[in-house]
């Protein structure tokens, strides 16, 4: 970030001054853009969809709007709109996009979006045609991106691990629809709308502060859950969950550029300080460790150059004997050394051995920690290689290869 800082709108391709009137589906496409299956996105395509939902939302709402009696005294309850008009409104409008436009969850991470997947975080992963559902971080920002085309005052919320969306309207709120045609104030209301699983729910805000995760006493000071959440703090909560992406994609250099302009949108927020703290410090851990890597490299090639090769052949040979001859070199573990020695060369026979391998479909870097846990376990691969070693090891000390220098450890440093 020191050596090429990127202007707002340079990053974002939006400016900082208009984003209280840019659509919601428009900040959320531009966060995801540049992550991986986002280069063949048709934005276009997906703002004309969303509006085509809308349109359906509209005529089934206008159709049904019989149904809701202005007069009747039954309350509204969790599961049910009873008598509030703007929860009419939000249940047929959920229906409708649950039931005939196929807003879902991903039928495979419905409890465990993969970070390493942006249609799990973003809404193209629902709107695409391509797209196989959502969810908690995508799904709501659908149904307030089909709300506010709708005319209806809807917010993003977000809690400890879960967003939601918000009916909020203190003064009351005026529906002016051309087609169909219909004009209606709509009491004062306020109320949360829970549609990111099989159905829909009116809970209280006290049962976030339990659901999906509960509360620590950090999460009561930083004072920024349960909000009606602005647009500069809805962009910045999608720009986090772009850097969170880049992250477990092994890609630091993009995931500290969007912490960056998630900050400079909401710089008072204690979340976004701490986490730029702790990525900015494994950014540091990471270079320190690529650069002691870097020196053992260095030295182990110019080992390995040291290495002999066949007897007449000159040290730089690079034939196929000769290069056997310094591969086997490498994995020496003979007397005095053995299983548990812990010197360098036994090291690297011993690391030479792991393939690194992690989740299917996941890049060889990404660190993840479905990859990071995979890569922990023991591996058919890894004990298959390790016999393979060592039974070329063991051939080669007790026959020799043909026209092969026997391996000298006198010659090998540091043994």
């Amino acid at each position: 970030m020191t050596d090429n800082v990127l202007a707002f709108e340079e990053f974002t391709g939006l400016k900082l001054a208009g984003l209280d009137d840019c659509d919601i589906a428009i900040l959320n496409l531009c966060a995801a853009r540049g992550l991986p299956d986002t280069e063949t996105l048709e934005v276009d395509v997906l703002l004309d969809k969303l509006d085509e939902w809308a349109r359906q939302v509209k005529v089934e709402i206008w159709r049904h709007l019989y149904r809701f009696e202005i007069q009747a005294s039954q309350p509204p309850t969790e599961f049910s709109y009873g008598n509030s008009l703007g929860r009419f409104f939000c249940w047929y409008m959920l229906q409708v996009l649950q039931e005939d436009c196929g807003v879902a969850y991903h039928p495979d991470r419905k409890f465990n979006p993969d970070c390493c997947r942006p249609e799990d975080l973003f809404i193209h992963g629902i709107v695409d045609e391509n797209g196989k559902g959502g969810t908690c971080a995508s799904m709501p920002v659908v149904y307030v991106a089909v709300a506010r085309r709708l005319g209806l005052p809807v917010y993003l919320v977000e809690t400890r691990g879960h967003l939601f969306f918000r009916w909020d309207a203190p003064h009351g709120t005026t529906i002016h629809w051309d087609s169909p045609p219909l004009d209606l104030w709509i009491p004062p209301d306020r109320f949360n709308v829970e549609g990111s699983g099989e159905g829909i729910a009116y809970y209280a805000d006290s049962h976030y502060i339990q659901w999906p995760e509960l509360w620590t006493q950090s999460d009561f000071e930083h004072e920024r859950y349960l909000r009606s959440m602005s647009a500069k703090e809805v962009f910045a909560a999608f720009l986090i969950q772009r850097a969170e992406c880049f992250h477990a994609l092994g890609k630091r250099d993009e995931c500290m550029k969007a912490i960056y302009f998630a900050r400079q949108l909401i710089p008072n927020d204690r979340r976004y300080e701490w986490l730029h703290a702790k990525r900015t410090k494994e950014l540091r851990d990471y270079e320190v460790s690529m650069d002691h890597l870097l020196q053992m490299e260095q030295k182990r090639r110019a080992t390995r150059k040291a290495l002999p090769g066949v007897r007449g052949h000159s040290p730089n040979c690079q034939c196929l004997h000769c290069e056997q001859s310094r591969d086997l070199s490498q994995f020496l573990p003979v007397a005095p050394h053995g299983p548990s020695c812990q010197c360098w060369h036994c090291r690297e026979a011993r690391e030479a051995t792991e393939a690194p391998l992690g989740m299917p479909g996941h890049p060889l870097s990404c660190q993840c920690a479905g990859c990071l846990n995979k890569r922990t376990q023991p591996h058919p691969i890894h004990v298959a290689a390790t016999h393979q070693i060592m039974r070329r090891i063991t051939t080669t000390h007790a026959t020799g290869p043909a026209n092969v220098a026997q391996p000298n450890p006198d010659r090998l440093p540091g043994i």
